[in-house]
Order: structure tokens, then C-alpha cells, then sequence
């Protein structure tokens, strides 16, 4: 699979206009296919995810939920029908979405320190010829405190753990300071204090009015609710349950 790559990332492609519809995501009839065998890797999905929801993608490996995370954010071509990402095309106004990717995605030997790594998730907003400056590490040093990290910022990448670890691809995606926020299996072999810090800054985000759509294998692992949940298999969207009170109720 290769990744559809933007020629300038870092450019800012959005008008700027956005019409205020109360949806973040909006995905119609929606066909990709990512292997050269000509098999779905998403199947005629449907489904509205509006400002502001917190929405998990629960399923097995090969279900689809990375496809979906990463057709969002642009990174995968559409075969066939729509996606709308606030209004426009998946990838024209990147300073609005945040992909944090799979751990083992990225090449955690990289000579860099934490806070470097941080720092990259205010470039979509910078552009490739501005250098971070005092604002940008202001911002920087409160998610690295937000997410306990501000004690180890100049440690190299390499030495941390999972956790750890992932609380720095968190940090970098806060630091991008994004409408929409997609998270690839965030909770994937973490400590308890990580699971316990994501938890927190998920209720922030969401008091912020933030939309935020998670890819996991089991909800257990996390300690905040979500507005919904869309169960995806083989590529289908299989269900979508929705938080009614303190309960979650099968639609269908």
C-alpha cells in the first residue's frame, strides 16, 4: 500500500470558507481499495459524524478502521462515492485534521529528541520556510506538560516506551491544534498512567467542542465514553451504536 502523499504537506490549501452544517465528516457510498487484488478495503460505507462527537471505530485487524482514518485525513485515494471532510475534499484544509498514526508507523530510532518530534505537529500550520518560534515551543512545553512529558522533552525518541511513546504522538497531534483528531489504536499496549492521561485530555477535547474519531480493537481500554461507536468488519460498517444516557443502545 502506498500512501497518496500531498506535494506540498505543509501548504495551505483551504479557502478558508466553511459552511457551518454542524458536520465534521461526511462519507457517502464510500469505496477504497488498497490492495492489488481488487478487494475492498472499505465497502460502500455511509455514515455523518457531526462537530464535536466522539466517535469510536471498533473492529478486528483488517476491518477497515485504519483505511477509514487514513482516507479522512487525505492520505488514501476514494474509488468510488464521497467523502466530505467539513465541507470540503479529504486533505484541502490539513491545519484542520490531526492523524496520529500507529506506533509501528514510525521509525522510533530517528535521531530526535521528544520535544523536536512535538514541535513537527505546528509545520502544517508554519509551512516549510518558517522555523517554530517562541509561540510555537510556548505551545509545545503546555502539551508536554499536559501529557507528563515536559521532565524528559530532550530524551531521544528511541529510549522511550510504548507509552510514552504514544503520549508523544498525542502531544505532537495537540500541538497541531486541529478541528478533527484521528487517532490510530492509541491505546495499543500502554501503561495504566497513559491510559489515565488519554482519558483526560479526550474530556478536554471534547469540552472544547473538539470531533474526535478513535480506531480500537476493544473499548475497555479506555476510561472515557464516546457518543457513538461504529463497528466495522471486512470492510462494512456492520452497526452503530449510540450513547443514550449512561448507556449504549444497538441501532442497527
Amino acid at each position: 500500500m502506498r500512501l497518496k502523499m500531498p506535494f506540498i504537506p505543509y501548504s495551505d490549501r483551504c479557502s478558508g470558507v466553511h459552511a457551518d452544517t454542524g458536520i465534521a465528516v461526511e462519507v457517502r457510498n464510500l469505496n477504497v481499495n488498497i490492495s492489488a487484488n481488487n478487494e475492498w478495503a472499505l465497502n460502500d460505507i455511509t455514515v455523518t459524524i457531526g462537530k464535536g462527537e466522539s466517535v469510536a471505530l471498533v473492529g478486528a485487524n483488517g476491518a477497515g478502521k485504519s483505511t477509514f482514518l487514513k482516507t479522512t485525513a487525505g492520505l488514501l485515494d476514494v474509488a468510488s462515492g464521497k467523502i466530505f471532510v467539513f465541507g470540503h475534499h479529504p486533505g484541502i484544509c490539513r491545519h484542520r485534521t490531526a492523524y496520529l498514526p500507529q506506533r509501528v508507523e514510525i521509525d522510533w530510532k530517528f535521531p530526535m529528541t521528544i520535544r523536536n518530534l512535538v514541535v513537527t505537529g505546528s509545520y502544517v500550520k508554519l509551512g516549510w520556510f518558517n522555523m517554530p518560534g517562541q509561540k510555537e515551543f510556548d505551545k509545545v512545553d503546555s502539551m508536554l506538560d499536559l501529557l507528563q512529558l515536559k521532565e524528559i522533552a530532550d530524551q531521544q525518541i528511541g529510549q522511550l516506551s510504548g507509552g510514552l511513546q504514544q503520549r508523544a504522538l498525542l502531544a505532537r497531534a495537540l500541538v497541531h491544534e486541529a478541528d478533527l483528531l484521528l487517532l490510530d489504536e492509541p491505546m495499543n499496549a500502554v501503561d495504566k498512567e497513559t491510559r489515565k492521561i488519554f482519558g483526560q485530555v479526550l474530556g478536554e477535547l471534547h469540552n472544547q467542542g473538539k470531533t474526535v474519531i478513535i480506531a480500537t480493537h476493544e473499548l475497555g481500554r479506555f476510561e472515557s465514553s464516546f457518543d457513538s461507536v461504529i463497528h466495522l468488519h471486512d470492510g462494512k460498517q456492520i452497526g452503530r451504536d449510540f450513547k443514550l444516557d449512561a448507556d449504549l443502545d444497538r441501532v442497527g
